[in-house]
């Protein structure tokens, strides 16, 4: 006779064994029994599990993410690895333990709930029979904060169950990648000098960008904080907080303000004052690349910059009235103290712009042909043959000027009340030296000489010999200086005129004498010294 169990092997004791013994009974030949028995053990299979490959998340590429519907995603959905081995196929279910801090794991049906304060961040579902699963990221992760892309670890573990429920533990390891914030260019700001009160161009000029929003994406992650960096600023310039904003500012001047809301990244720049740009070079532009920090929620950062020029002013000038001099106006001229004489003194038309006063300078070119400029301190003298026939004197600072004639000009001979032009060119510098030049235009009109009446000549035929007044008669003024004056150019010559003869007369000139002959006869002689103007008639 023979026993068989009635059991089966205790449920969950894994490796455990069922005992059999099995008796039998030994008969000898008159029949005499005796019993034995076979001890059988069987040992119970288990389920068992290898590894499996790494999920990776991104939140990179959840909406709002700077990869969105990309990043670094793989192997979310897949078959958990597992064999019920031959006691069958029974069930495969998520465990709620082993979650890293910060986080929960939670079952909902067949599903796992992955939670970060409260908030559900990873949804992990499960087919029990089969061990397929899906992993979804349901919302960023709150990473480590300010390491940048650094990536959360997620061990979650799984039971499997076979047939006897005897049970094996896997693990599916997740990780998620952070996202970060990000930046792209931003437009360009122009600030322009001459936009400033007393610039070339107050109230416009070359200005552009002055407000918007500094680009940038917070990502994934959330809001976080955009702030300016007070690194960076260029040799002369420093970088200075105050609160939200940001000071440039130039040897403790600030020339611009830069305002930021640190939740939206919206700005304004504002210029305060001129820069003092390099030296000496016109409408040059002075850079600035002013950085500013974007923090998301978990305080990953970013930088980004704003790069903003500013257009330097220069000095302007304009026209200047007509300086008029007169030969005529000096000692010994015709007008002596008067003449056409304006505009002597005055104020250099000049404007230093928004940068502010520097000095004005007459200059050494220029000067017409027989003539030179010779700068003497702040004065120009204008001279003639190596005679100052003009000073012109200037305050370097305020622009006054005041224009002297000393002498006359030697003008271009024989051409009467002729102007001598001078176009008398002067440098304006504005504080930084940019440099602009003007001209004062001075004429000088040219003295001539004059004349006026003599006293008659008498002279009468009875005066000569066998004349009835031999000797005698009425005589007069046969003698004497023709009137004139050589004016301010000074003495030149007098000299007889052979026309205005009466008819039947002429006049011929000998030397410096004149002949007034009838008929061929000489009538009179008149001589003349041509330095002097002394006559005589006879």
């Amino acid at each position: 006779r023979h026993s068989f169990p009635t059991r089966r092997s205790s449920d969950l004791d894994g490796t455990n064994s069922q005992a059999f013994a099995v008796a039998y009974q030994v008969i000898d030949k008159d029949n005499d029994p005796v019993d034995g028995v076979l001890n059988i053990n069987i040992k119970d299979d288990i389920p068992s599990v290898t590894s499996n490959v790494l999920v990776k998340l991104d939140d990179a590429a959840l909406a709002g993410g700077q990869a969105e519907g990309a990043g670094d995603v793989a192997n979310i959905s897949g078959i958990l690895t597992h064999s019920f081995g031959a006691d069958g196929a029974g069930s495969i279910a998520w465990l709620t333990s082993g979650a890293p801090d910060g986080f929960t794991y939670e079952a909902l049906g067949t599903s796992l709930l992955i939670k970060e304060a409260g908030v559900t961040v990873m949804t992990l579902s499960l087919d029990t029979t089969s061990g397929a699963y899906t992993v979804t990221q349901n919302a960023a992760i709150q990473h480590a904060p300010a390491n940048g892309a650094n990536s959360q670890a997620f061990a979650v573990n799984y039971e499997v169950l076979d047939k006897d429920s005897d049970p094996v533990d896997g693990v599916l390891n997740i990780t998620v990648k952070d996202d970060i914030p990000s930046v792209t260019s931003n437009a360009l700001v122009r600030l322009d000098d001459a936009s400033l009160a007393g610039g070339q161009a107050e109230g416009a000029g070359d200005v552009a960008n002055t407000a918007g929003i500094l680009a940038h994406s917070f990502g994934a992650d959330g809001a976080g904080s955009i702030a300016w960096l007070t690194t960076g600023a260029p040799t002369g310039f420093t970088y200075e907080a105050l609160g939200t904003s940001l000071l440039i500012k130039e040897a403790g001047i600030a020339v611009m303000t830069l305002t930021l809301d640190g939740a939206t990244g919206a700005y304004t720049v504002v210029q305060n004052a001129a820069l003092q740009h390099a030296p000496a070079n016109g409408a040059n532009s002075q850079a600035f690349a002013v950085n500013y920090e974007v923090l998301d929620k978990d305080s990953d950062p970013v930088d980004g910059v704003l790069s903003i020029t500013v257009k330097d002013d220069i000095p302007s000038v304009t026209s200047n009235a007509l300086v008029r001099l007169d030969d005529a106006a000096l000692t010994g001229g015709h007008s002596e103290g008067a003449g056409d004489v304006a505009n002597t003194t005055g104020i250099l038309a000049h404007s230093f712009g928004a940068d502010g006063a520097g000095s004005i300078a007459w200059l050494t070119t220029g000067a017409p042909t027989g003539f030179t400029y010779d700068a003497l301190g702040t004065s120009l003298l204008v001279k003639e043959a190596g005679i100052t026939v003009m000073t012109l004197t200037l305050d370097a600072t305020s622009g006054a000027y005041v224009i002297t004639q000393n002498a006359a000009v030697q003008h271009a001979p024989a051409e009467g009340t002729n102007s001598q032009a001078f176009a008398v060119g002067y440098q304006v510098l504005d504080k930084d030296s940019d440099p602009v030049t003007g001209v004062l235009n001075v004429a000088i009109k040219d003295d001539v000489p004059s004349v006026a009446s003599n006293v008659l000549v008498r002279l009468d035929d009875a005066a000569l010999a066998g004349g009835h007044a031999a000797g005698a008669g009425d005589v007069a003024n046969t003698t004497g200086l023709l009137s004139h004056s050589f004016g301010a150019d000074g003495a030149g010559s007098i000299s007889w005129l052979t026309s205005g003869n009466p008819v039947g007369y002429t006049y011929e000139a000998a030397g410096t004498s004149l002949l007034v002959k009838q008929a061929g006869v000489v009538v009179m002689t008149l001589t003349a010294d041509a330095t002097t103007g002394a006559y005589t008639v006879v």
